[in-house]
């Protein structure tokens, strides 16, 4: 066998000329002959479009293969069964990035040009029955593309486009195969923008009282187009630090830049708040001498006051400083009825009365001074406004302006500010802001109880010997306690309990108008406490409650009850909605 182009002698069966590689069934089928080699092995004239699979293997037989022959066999069957199974394609050759604006501030956008796609694969697509209009909506759906930075970007950046393919459906719609992966692209060609100073020669000046002071701006250029505010305008205090912030007012910033060809170098600046007027926050801060005067003047107002209304029974001993609270302004503090801070200094002293009435009593007297401020450098307060707070003292429930108990004192001054002030306290009178709430009879001291019996007692006692010319009690001794805990606790103390020590005697009229009759003697003590410094106190004693009615004469109504069961009703049953109680055992005969 002999090569039809050439002459080079073949091996009979021989499919491609070892010499010039001329396919020997292509050159007899350009001269439309089928078998006209020599000992031809009857081979068919192959076709390309359509050829199965047998077919190929059969021209790729070793036995029928030379060595030279067999090796172009392979990369022709390889291109024949590629062209079947659909040719591979590269999106990215398809796809084009562009930048647009300027350097720092650009922006990409891509686009994929369809119609060279289409003109590529037109055979292919067309066999899929995909036409040039239906194309984009075709691709879309089994292909998308993501560009990983669209924006903000300078000459030199790159972008990453990447695809999302899904193969499976991009080969049975199409027809071809995806080869396309991630590419990059280099930004260039961005134009570059030129920068000014926003903030030259401007200033901001702070006015007003911290820490609600206010900035104003001054030196501002409003005719380049620009906008400013300051963050957070008027809650400033000394210290602190205020922003000013440029925008572009209604443009945004490509219209700005093409309107003004420039853009600010910064669009904020960070200015130190310093010059204002100030409500002093610690109680620290206020001047040694300052301290000194103020601490002169509470005494005066507490001398003056002590001795225009105590009566020559009473007297007061030991008056000393004894500490302070101080109010510090908060930025969301409600001061429209109140002053923005201040301060109480707060002396004690014992007021000493006529025996037997007012024993011994400690009575604290806080002295307010409000709206402490420092003005250019120099510290002051508005006014003295006197001793705050009063109280009932004594057996007889003397009034007196201050507190009897340091207890509510703190509660009152303190902890009740605590939503609109900075509270601190110190100098010794910070040891009240906890004190041992009364939770039932047992957690009374035992002493203290004591201490209430005794003085319920001389309460009675009192009540008749002062009173009563021919009506007394005989057998007279306390029998018994109610207290009561309200359920929910106001942490105002005075109505956090009450305290009822029931005294029993049997009342006398000495002319017999009436027969000896007992009588209980509800004393009440409410707001009762257990101080830190081991004390114990309570806000007031209200004296004997209830009446009672011994004959048809007025003179025989006394204060107490008669009937014990009336007594449990009025104080127990009908508070059971908003109090806890307990019955002391020696009172549980009318009810518990």
């Amino acid at each position: 066998m002999f090569c039809q182009k050439c002459g080079e002698k073949l091996p009979e069966g021989a499919l491609f000329c070892a010499r010039c590689g001329t396919n020997q069934a292509d050159f007899n089928r350009g001269s439309g002959d089928t078998n006209t080699s020599p000992g031809s092995s009857g081979v068919n004239q192959i076709k390309v479009s359509g050829i199965s699979t047998d077919t190929i293997k059969n021209f790729i037989k070793p036995a029928y293969l030379a060595a030279a022959g067999a090796v172009v066999l392979v990369i022709i069957a390889v291109v024949i069964i590629a062209s079947v199974i659909g040719k591979r394609v590269d999106l990215n050759d398809f796809y084009t990035v562009e930048f647009e604006g300027y350097d720092t501030r650009g922006r990409a956008t891509g686009e994929l040009d369809y119609d060279a796609f289409y003109s590529k694969y037109r055979k292919t697509l067309r066999k899929n029955n995909i036409s040039k209009s239906t194309l984009k909506d075709e691709l879309d759906d089994v292909a998308s593309v993501k560009i990983d930075k669209e924006s903000e970007l300078s000459n030199g950046d790159e972008v990453n486009v990447e695809w999302n393919i899904k193969e499976d459906r991009f080969r049975k719609k199409l027809g071809l195969k995806s080869k396309t992966g991630i590419k990059k692209f280099t930004v260039d060609g961005l134009e570059e923008i030129d920068t000014f100073d926003a903030f030259e020669g401007i200033t901001l000046e702070f006015t007003g009282m911290a820490p609600n002071g206010s900035a104003e701006i001054t030196g501002a250029d409003y005719e380049k187009g620009l906008e400013y505010y300051v963050e957070n305008n008027g809650s400033f205090s000394n210290g602190d630090t205020a922003t000013l912030t440029v925008t572009y007012g209604y443009r945004n910033e490509d219209d700005y830049i093409d309107e003004y060809g420039q853009i600010p170098k910064e669009m904020t600046k960070e200015y130190t708040v310093e010059g204002l007027d100030e409500y002093l926050s610690k109680f620290e801060d206020i001047p040694e001498t300052l301290l000194d005067s103020m601490k002169r003047e509470a005494e005066d107002r507490i001398v003056s006051y002590t001795t225009k209304s105590y009566d020559e029974k009473n007297k007061v001993t030991g008056l000393a400083y004894s500490g302070y609270i101080f109010l510090g302004t908060k930025p969301d503090g409600d001061y429209w009825w109140s002053s923005p801070n201040g301060v109480y200094l707060i002396y004690k002293a014992t007021v000493t009365g006529e025996p037997g009435k007012l024993d011994a009593t400690t009575v604290y007297y806080p002295i307010w001074f409000s709206t402490i401020t420092k003005t250019a450098g120099e510290v002051n307060y508005k006014s003295c406004d006197g001793i705050v707070g009063s109280s009932r003292i004594g057996n007889n429930g003397y009034g007196t302006n201050g507190y009897a108990n340091p207890a509510l004192m703190y509660a009152d001054l303190a902890t009740s500010k605590e939503e609109n002030y900075t509270v601190t306290s110190g100098d010794g009178i910070e040891i009240y802001a906890d004190y041992n709430k009364v939770t039932d009879v047992a957690s009374i001291d035992d002493a203290a109880l004591s201490k209430l019996e005794e003085k319920a007692v001389d309460v009675v006692r009192r009540q008749f010997d002062e009173n009563y010319e021919k009506i007394h009690v005989d057998d007279l001794k306390p029998i018994g306690e109610y207290l009561l805990v309200a359920k929910e606790q106001t942490g105002t103390i005075e109505n956090d309990n009450y305290i009822y020590v029931i005294c029993s005697g049997t009342v006398v009229h000495d002319e017999g108008e009436f027969e000896p009759t007992t009588v209980y003697f509800p004393v009440l003590y409410y707001g009762y406490v257990g101080l830190p410094d081991g004390g114990w106190n309570y806000e007031a004693m209200k004296g004997i409650q209830g009446y009672t009615d011994l004959s048809s004469g007025w003179f025989s109504s006394i204060p107490g009850y008669k009937d014990g069961n009336a007594m449990f009703t009025d104080f127990i049953t009908k508070n059971r909605d908003k109090y806890n109680y307990e019955v002391s055992e020696g009172l549980k005969q009318f009810g518990n």
